[in-house]
């Protein structure tokens, strides 16, 4: 109970250090996070046909297998 009680008294503190180490973080630019959005994208969909085909292989493996 007495660390519930020490962890509220403490909350103000913590919220202002918080703040502190936030307004020091570098920050990425417009144009650094839409390139990385970009490239996120493009990964995503590469992956995408990449295992689209696999599935599609396994399935027509399957198949025949099966028939």
């Amino acid at each position: 109970m007495k660390k519930i009680i020490q962890w509220f008294k403490n909350l103000p503190a913590n919220i202002r250090l918080i703040i502190v180490e936030a307004k020091r973080v570098s920050w990425p630019g417009k144009k650094e996070v839409w390139g990385s959005t970009l490239v996120v994208i493009v990964l995503i969909i590469i992956f995408a046909i990449i295992i689209g085909i696999f599935d599609l292989g396994i399935t027509k493996g399957f198949n025949l297998i099966l028939k």
